[in-house]
Formats: C-alpha cells, structure tokens, sequence
C-alpha cells in the first residue's frame, strides 16, 4: 500500500493478497469483492484487518442477533406487541440522557392501516373497498 498504510486507488495488494485488478477503484473492487475471485468473508476481515483498514462484516437480520457489538450496545429490546405478545425489536438508534424513545404503537398488522393509507392517497371509498375486498379473500 502506498502513503503508509492508506489504500489508494492504484494498489494491487491487500494484506499480501494481489488483487487481479489494475487501478483498483470503487467498482472494480466491488465487482472483485462479489466476483469469482471473492474469497469467504471471513478471509476478507483477516485481509482487512491485517492492511490495517477498518471493517466489518454485513450482517442479515439473523446474523444481527448474535453480533457481538449489537450485543453490547443493546441494540435489540423486548416489547410486549399488543396481538403477538413479547417480541424483540431494534432500539432507537439515538438515547437521550441514556434513555430510548418510548415505542407508542407495535409494528402494524398486515392490512392493519391499508384503509387509511388508500384514502390519504386519494381513493374513493368504493375502489378502497374493492381494493380490501381481494386482500381479505387471500389472507382469510
């Protein structure tokens, strides 16, 4: 790497990996990242870490319960959801005097606001109703 440690678009070396890329630039790297040479992400946080350059790994929302700096920081709290009982949601992503948000209402049902929203948008109440009528018959 070029200028003590910082990676710069023309380096082809990343922690003693070569880069099949000449001129490496944001594209390039992500089509190599996700491309046919993309080694496990696993070895790209080795790679990373021993370049010396911040990373971490992209979690799914599975991935994210067991992630240890969520855990930590108490990313996820219980709350009792009114029709499924206690369930485990994100926290707000700020505190006020190390406080969270107060949750006013749980996460809406499927169709639970599908009326309110068809009329903020304009529809009649008769297309609303036609509208309704063909979810209510699928989810039944």
């Amino acid at each position: 790497m070029s200028d003590g440690g910082v990676l710069s678009a023309g380096d082809s070396v990343i922690g003693g990996f070569q880069l099949p890329l000449s001129g490496v630039g944001v594209l390039d790297l992500t089509t190599f990242l996700c491309g046919p040479y993309s080694p496990r992400s696993l070895e790209w946080l080795e790679l990373f870490e021993k370049a010396d350059i911040p990373a971490g790994p992209i979690n799914g929302l599975a991935d994210s319960r067991s992630d240890p700096h969520l855990k930590a920081t108490g990313f996820f709290r219980r709350f009792g959801h009114p029709s499924e009982g206690q369930i485990e949601i994100p926290d707000t992503p700020y505190r006020f005097d190390g406080q969270s948000l107060p949750v006013r209402r749980g996460q809406p049902r499927l169709g639970e606001h599908g009326r309110e929203v068809l009329a903020e948008i304009g529809m009649s109440e008769e297309d609303i109703d036609a509208a309704l009528s063909d979810t209510r018959e699928s989810h039944a």
